[in-house]
């Protein structure tokens, strides 16, 4: 079970350490996670690598939040703890089942 943070930690190192991965993650990302992380990506999900430069920094916005939506318990208890309320998405079950 993967975490975001974790997801992205780790493509993201290995990335920065293995130059045929990080081709084959900007040629085909999804094949390369899904290899990397020996779970099928769903097709029905985008995944999207940029790669910065010096003269390019790419900020990545969260959906809009919904002006009537309301938080779960478990994303309202890792929100008042300080946590990201992205981290306590579950990669595996939400998006790589």
């Amino acid at each position: 079970m993967f975490t975001r943070t974790e997801v992205i930690d780790r493509v993201v190192s290995k990335a920065q350490s293995d130059s045929d991965f990080r081709r084959a993650l900007l040629s085909d990302p999804a094949a390369a996670v899904s290899q990397e992380l020996g779970v099928e990506w769903p097709s029905d999900v985008s995944l999207r690598i940029v790669e910065e430069s010096p003269q390019e920094v790419c900020i990545v916005l969260p959906p809009a939040p919904k002006s009537d939506a309301e938080l779960s318990e478990d994303e309202l208890a890792a929100v008042a703890g300080g946590g990201n309320r992205l981290d306590c998405i579950d990669w595996r079950t939400n998006y790589l089942s």
